[in-house]
């Protein structure tokens, strides 16, 4: 990173693409997402980057299945899938 950035991107996409840019950005398999996680219908999933690494990104999940947009009673991270 050449410079502070505090960009915001958004992507609005289904569960499996969801899953695969995850685990892109985390190095990590996508199987590990696909199979481990769930993601109710419009949920929030939040990501961010720091600079502990200098030039390298280094990508975290913030938020994983954040629905408390839609009821009170319902929020987010939730990590295991349902079946």
């Amino acid at each position: 990173m050449q410079k502070n950035c505090s960009d915001t991107i958004a992507l609005f996409c289904h569960y499996g693409a969801m899953c695969a840019v995850t685990s892109h950005l985390l190095h990590i398999s996508p199987m590990i997402l696909w199979q481990g996680t769930n993601a109710d219908h419009t949920a929030v999933t939040e990501l961010c980057t720091d600079d502990r690494f200098g030039s390298v990104a280094n990508w975290r999940i913030n938020t994983w299945n954040d629905t408390h947009h839609l009821t009170e009673q319902t929020s987010g991270l939730h990590l295991q899938s349902s079946f």
